[in-house]
């Protein structure tokens, strides 16, 4: 089985810093796998993969590439509705709580397998 990764990131203040450290490794890691299960992947943005899944016809029939792009966001790990000038921020940030935002996913599916009435 594959090591477990948990960056250590308590003694880095910016958040800046944070999450393109955060965005990078999960990107590097992301990269380093599809290499090893797709022939074509390259890196197109600093938060982008890209990957070469299969081969379509178009409409004049000539083989064309099926690429998916694959982005990486982080996800605020903190509230803040005031900035660091002490400003009210228009659209205040709220921390994402990954256990409720998978739960609330599964949920979703649920209700869209149900039987429809």
């Amino acid at each position: 089985m594959a090591e477990r990764n948990v960056i250590d990131f308590t003694n880095e203040k910016k958040v800046s810093v944070i999450k393109n450290q955060a965005r990078q490794a999960v990107l590097n890691d992301l990269y380093d796998f599809l290499k090893e299960r797709y022939e074509r992947v390259g890196k197109v943005e600093s938060n982008q993969v890209a990957l070469v899944v299969g081969v379509a016809c178009d409409d004049d029939g000539y083989s064309q590439d099926v690429v998916v792009v694959l982005n990486a966001t982080t996800k605020p790990w903190y509230d803040r509705e005031i900035n660091s000038k002490g400003v009210k921020l228009e659209r205040p940030v709220s921390r994402y709580i990954f256990d409720e935002e998978v739960e609330r996913y599964n949920l979703d599916n649920k209700a869209k397998d149900a039987p429809k009435k």
